[in-house]
């Protein structure tokens, strides 16, 4: 067998071992018990926040397919931000830098779950942002 073939049925091989090792520590059940535990920390934070409006993903699809298009806030860190973020997103550092600029438009902030960018869209509306 040449070396190439052979490194890569080694790499298929631990790919194959790693498959199996992760479906071994993380059955099914657990995703169950993950969903629940995310559902009461967003539940917690629709509580404590209860002044922050929502938008859900489908109508804000829509919006920015018709060209009402509110200013996205990636909350995240810059770290988070190098691996993805929505096009045209603006960061908070953009926002603090120009509030005035902003002023009159809608913000839609957005993080990871929903924590950090409902405590950043409750701070900006007590500025009158």
């Amino acid at each position: 067998m040449q070396a190439s073939t052979l490194g890569r049925a080694l790499t298929g091989a631990l790919v194959a071992l790693w498959t199996v090792a992760c479906a071994v520590a993380s059955p099914p059940a657990a995703d169950a018990d993950r969903i629940t535990a995310m559902e009461g920390l967003i539940a917690g934070f629709r509580a404590r926040f209860e002044d922050v409006p929502e938008i859900d993903a489908r109508t804000l699809v829509s919006r920015l397919q018709q060209g009402s298009a509110p200013v996205l806030v990636d909350v995240r860190t810059p770290a988070e931000r190098a691996i993805s973020t929505l096009p045209g997103a603006v960061t908070p550092e953009q926002i603090e830098a120009d509030p005035e600029r902003y002023k009159g438009k809608e913000l839609i902030a957005y993080c990871t779950i929903g924590y950090r960018s409902s405590a950043w869209a409750q701070t900006w509306r007590k500025r009158g942002l």
